[in-house]
């Protein structure tokens, strides 16, 4: 048995009742709750961040764990409990005052513009880019080149972020969280996309923080991070802490526990063989995916094979190469490939899958306008119904159609996109790293709903750097 220690317990004889212990810790907070309306969205949290270590938080996705981060950011205003920082009582009112107290975060949808520079994006609150009446370009051109310099990343700092992958989009956006020099970083699924090799370098820096006083508040689904990184550990379950752990008694086994009856791939699956794609003199490659099966593409490195997928779709060029389909060619635009029953999920689904500030409802039926009219009017009822069939078959965990989807975590959100497209019937679904930054139970749901699919016919190809998690439900595996 783990032993499982409780130093945020506030109800019986909590270290936040004593001065000494509320001075020495980064920040801690007392009987935090969050509701909206009727529905408790966290409940009694108790919480520390001590000097020099890193604190990761897990549990299930719609826990609660973003929309506590969220609320030590200035983003979201707790219902009722305090904040303290440094011993002190702070109301953090906006992400601007979240800084002001030495509080930097990087959110799972980045944060960044899109339309301007790297440098232009690092230069935030930098002094050497302020000028007294205007902007110095060439100065924080320099600066940032710098900071991508410290941080390993070998990107052009005049790229506009729109250009880069999601992968280097979640480095910068790292990057310029950790030049803020913050005493309090808050990561929230700093690792959903990115490879071994850019963990392991974000690990070196991450501990290299921790090593001059900072503290870390760590969000992750990924097991091998919490082991390599956790100093504390605490388990969320609807919006509550139900354990914590110290980092000698973290247990993977004990931890997934939390999560419900988790499933492993089978050893069949695990050993599939991976067929080396080659293009053809047309510079082509060409897949067959009969119905009801999956097709996992994995990229050997030569070619970028997200992109060419998206090109596929008629959502990007990828000059000097083309990927057909069953005998389809690429088209020139996401109509036409609906239009043939083929639907993208992209794997940057902030930017490119959810439509911000809109109900859950709208989100999903966005695609199947067509179907659901009669005589140029929507059959609002039959949307409805539809949309809560869905809401229920996927196990999507919402409080309503009219609910905002910002308020989903990501893996219910990645579910909303599935069911979007299954409302428009498709017979090939793309899908671009479609587990990123998803927890256990949600990968498992997921998968599970994957199989459903093919059962009734549908076919699938997954773009993935981690092709063993789905492996149990692939039929074919290729790189290029």
């Amino acid at each position: 048995m783990i032993k499982v220690y409780k130093p945020f317990d506030y109800k019986k004889n909590s270290i936040l009742d004593q001065p000494k212990a509320m001075s020495q810790s980064l920040l801690f907070t007392r009987k935090i709750y969050k509701r909206y309306g009727d529905f408790t969205a966290l409940s009694d949290i108790n919480f520390r961040l001590q000097p020099g270590t890193v604190h990761t938080l897990v549990g299930a996705n719609g826990a609660g764990k973003s929309t506590f981060v969220k609320l030590l950011y200035g983003e979201l205003q707790p219902s009722s409990g305090k904040i303290f920082i440094g011993g002190h009582h702070r109301v953090i009112g906006s992400p601007h005052r979240a800084l002001d107290y030495g509080i930097a975060m990087v959110s799972q949808d980045f944060g960044l513009c899109e339309n301007l520079s790297i440098a232009a994006n690092l230069s935030f609150r930098s002094p050497q880019a302020r000028g007294k009446f205007w902007y110095r370009k060439r100065a924080a051109g320099s600066a940032a080149r710098s900071m991508l310099e410290e941080m390993e990343i070998g990107l052009d700092p005049g790229l506009p972020v729109a250009a880069l992958s999601v992968a280097d989009k979640q480095r910068v956006a790292i990057c310029r969280a950790m030049q803020l020099k913050p005493r309090i970083l808050i990561l929230d699924e700093p690792t959903s996309v990115l490879s071994a090799a850019q963990f392991a370098q974000l690990s070196g820096h991450i501990r290299r923080f921790t090593a001059g006083g900072g503290g870390v508040i760590y969000i992750t689904h990924k097991m091998p991070e919490v082991k390599a990184l956790s100093d504390e550990l605490s388990i969320l379950r609807d919006g509550e802490i139900i354990a914590a752990y110290n980092r000698k008694s973290i247990d993977e086994m004990d931890i997934t526990g939390y999560f419900g009856n988790i499933r492993t791939a089978s050893k069949r699956a695990r050993q599939k063989k991976i067929h080396h794609l080659l293009p053809d003199a047309q510079n082509r490659v060409d897949l067959h995916i009969p119905p009801g099966h999956m097709a996992c593409l994995t990229a050997s490195g030569e070619y970028d094979v997200q992109e060419l997928v998206r090109h596929f779709f008629g959502a990007g060029p990828y000059p000097g190469l083309s990927l057909q389909v069953n005998g389809y060619p690429p088209v020139g635009n996401p109509a036409a490939s609906l239009r043939r029953k083929i639907a993208l999920i992209s794997d940057d689904r902030y930017n490119n899958g959810i439509i911000h500030c809109s109900p859950v409802g709208d989100n999903i039926m966005l695609a199947a306008f067509r179907v659901f009219s009669r005589f140029a009017l929507l059959r609002s009822g039959a949307i409805k119904q539809e949309c809560r069939q869905l809401l229920n078959q996927l196990l999507i965990k919402h409080r309503s159609l009219a609910q905002d989807i910002g308020e989903l975590s990501g893996g219910n959100q990645q579910k909303v996109l599935i069911a979007r497209s299954i409302l428009v019937d498709f017979e090939l679904l793309l899908l671009i790293e479609p587990l990123a930054g998803i927890d256990i139970k949600g990968k498992q749901d997921i998968l599970d709903i994957m199989k459903a699919l093919k059962k009734k016919g549908k076919s699938f190809l997954v773009v993935t750097s981690a092709p063993e998690e789905i492996a149990e439900a692939c039929d074919e595996n290729y790189s290029l």
